[in-house]
């Protein structure tokens, strides 16, 4: 009875993992990604209404790299003002070992902002954003991550004064998210 329980236990164990598995072996050449972060302050602060939704587009040229693009509604909770958005242009590194994707990105960011008027303005500064985070491939068509965001508005001061960085500059400029993903 017990030997029959551990063979039936080893299958079904078997055919929910295969069914996670994604095809090998086919790296995708277009992703759509829905993304929902936070600012680390506003986590401490267990602030969880002070969302900020992003939606990306990335084409991968090789299973190893590509170059992906986002905008990101930095304060919807805060209708009383401006709309902030930040559009982002990356191009991503990416490590594809079986259901487990690592990946670094990097690159430029541009300020839009959006007033009661609905006029767009554009925030004549260039930022920068880093992100490091990882997938794991549910299907062959949809993936789940997590990621970690560094904006900097100033790159020369941020590497210049790496000693230097307080506390209270990385929670405001670092954002964790969740990452729900869509692969062609």
């Amino acid at each position: 009875m017990v030997k029959k329980k551990i063979t039936i236990t080893i299958l079904m164990l078997c055919l929910v993992f295969s069914s996670l598995h994604a095809i090998e072996n086919e790296p995708s050449v277009f992703e759509l990604s829905v993304v929902n972060g936070y600012k680390l302050d506003h986590l401490v602060d267990a602030d969880f209404n002070a969302y900020t939704p992003s939606l990306r587009v990335q084409f991968n040229i090789v299973e190893w790299f590509g170059m992906g693009m986002g905008v990101m509604y930095q304060y919807p909770y805060d209708t009383i003002t401006k709309h902030t958005f930040t559009l982002a242009t990356d191009i991503v590194f990416k490590l594809p070992i079986g259901i487990f994707e690592p990946y670094v990105a990097f690159g430029p960011n541009y300020l839009f902002t959006l007033d009661n008027s609905n006029v767009f303005s554009f925030i004549n500064t260039v930022g920068y954003d880093f992100r490091l985070g990882f997938d794991f491939d549910i299907t062959s068509w949809f993936t789940l991550g997590i990621e970690g965001k560094l904006l900097a508005s100033d790159l020369v001061g941020l590497f210049s004064n790496l000693a230097g960085l307080n506390t209270t500059w990385l929670l405001e400029n670092t954002f964790v998210a969740l990452v729900l993903k869509t692969k062609l």
